[in-house]
C-alpha cells in the first residue's frame, strides 16, 4: 500500500528509502492480486475494493514496461553495444573477457572499471579489434569507466556532474556521428548520495534537450528504474529505453546470490529517435553483481 501511494503522489522526493521501496514496485505489489482473490471468495467487499485499486495500479505501471513495442527489424547500419557494471572489486574478469568475445560487440562500454579488473581484459580489447578508446579505471573507488570501439572516436572527454564522472564521445560511423555516453550514476542510498542521484538524472536530461535532433546513445548503470520520477523525467526529455522494444522481465540487479533472482532493472540502454533497436538481452554476470546488457541498434 505504502508503495503504490509514493508511487501515485510522487511522495519520494528527497526520502532514499522511499526511493528505494519504489524500485521494488512490479514485485512489491504482487500480494495485491491474492489479496483481491481472497477479498472476492469471502465476499469481503472493502478488501476486495482496496485490493482492486491496487492492481489496476500494478497494472498501470508496469504492464507497458513488459509489452513489446516498437521493435525495428528494418535496414540500416547496425550497432551492437556490450554494457556491463563490472564491479571494481571483481576477480573474474577473464569470463567478461570472454563473453565480449562471444557477442562480438561494436562498442563496449565497462562501468566501475578498476586498475583491479582491467588486465584481464587488456587482451581481449586490445587486440586491433577495439581501435578507438576512451579508459579511465579508478585508482580507488567504484567511478571508473571504459569506452571501446571498433568505429572512430572523436570529441573525447570525461566530464564531472555532482562530482561524478561521465564518459562522452562521439562515434563517427555512418553519414550523421552519434554522440554516446558511458553512465554511472551514484546510488541514492542516503541523503548524501540523494543529491549527486537527481543532479546528475537532470544533467542528462539537460544535455538530450539542449542536443535537439542530434542522435544519442546512453548506456550503463542508472541506479534508476521506470518507477523513478527522475529516471522518466529523463526519459519524457526525448530518449526511450531500449528494453522498451523488446518488453519483458529483464532485472539486471542485484545478481550476488545464485537462490536469490534480481528484482531490479537499473542498468540501461537509451536511444534517440532516429535510433531503432532490433534486440536486448541480459547477459551473464561474469562476477559481478550486476548483469550485462547486449543491444543490437540500428540507424
Amino acid at each position: 500500500m505504502l508503495i503504490a501511494l509514493v508511487q501515485a503522489f510522487g511522495w519520494e522526493d528527497h526520502q532514499p528509502l522511499l526511493i528505494a521501496l519504489l524500485g521494488l514496485l512490479p514485485i512489491a505489489m504482487l500480494p495485491a492480486y491474492g489479496a483481491l482473490s481472497v477479498g472476492v471468495w469471502q465476499r469481503q467487499r472493502a478488501l476486495a475494493a482496496l485490493a482492486a485499486v491496487l492492481v489496476l495500479g500494478h497494472l498501470l505501471w508496469t504492464v507497458p514496461d513488459l509489452w513489446p513495442r516498437g521493435r525495428d527489424s528494418g535496414a540500416g547500419r547496425s550497432l551492437r553495444i556490450y554494457s556491463h557494471n563490472v564491479l571494481y572489486s571483481n576477480s573474474r574478469m577473464s569470463a567478461a573477457a570472454r563473453t565480449i568475445q562471444s557477442k562480438a560487440p561494436d562498442i563496449v562500454v565497462l562501468l566501475e572499471l578498476s586498475a583491479r579488473n582491467l588486465p584481464p581484459l587488456e587482451r581481449t580489447l586490445n587486440s586491433g579489434r577495439y581501435p578507438y578508446q576512451l579508459v579511465r579505471p579508478a585508482v580507488d573507488g567504484a567511478f571508473g569507466f571504459g569506452i571501446w570501439s571498433r568505429a572512430p572516436l572523436a570529441d573525447m572527454t570525461e566530464t564531472s556532474v555532482a562530482g561524478f564522472p561521465v564518459g562522452e564521445v562521439t562515434v563517427l560511423d555512418g553519414m550523421r556521428p552519434i554522440r554516446f555516453y558511458a553512465i554511472h550514476i551514484v546510488g541514492p542510498v542516503n541523503h548524501g548520495a540523494l543529491t549527486p542521484w537527481r543532479a546528475e538524472l537532470a544533467w542528462l536530461a539537460g544535455q538530450v534537450r539542449d542536443r535537439g535532433d542530434e542522435r544519442m546513445i546512453l548506456a550503463g548503470d542508472f541506479n534508476a528504474t521506470p518507477q523513478h520520477r527522475d529516471f522518466r523525467r529523463l526519459l519524457a526529455a526525448g530518449v526511450r529505453d531500449a528494453h522498451t522494444a523488446v518488453g519483458g522481465w529483464a532485472p539486471t540487479w542485484p545478481r550476488t546470490w545464485k537462490w536469490l533472482p534480481p528484482v531490479l532493472r537499473i542498468d540501461h540502454v537509451l536511444v534517440s529517435p532516429g535510433i531503432g533497436v532490433r534486440d536486448q538481452g541480459v547477459v551473464g554476470t561474469s562476477g559481478s553483481d550486476h548483469a550485462g546488457l547486449i543491444t543490437d541498434l540500428t540507424y
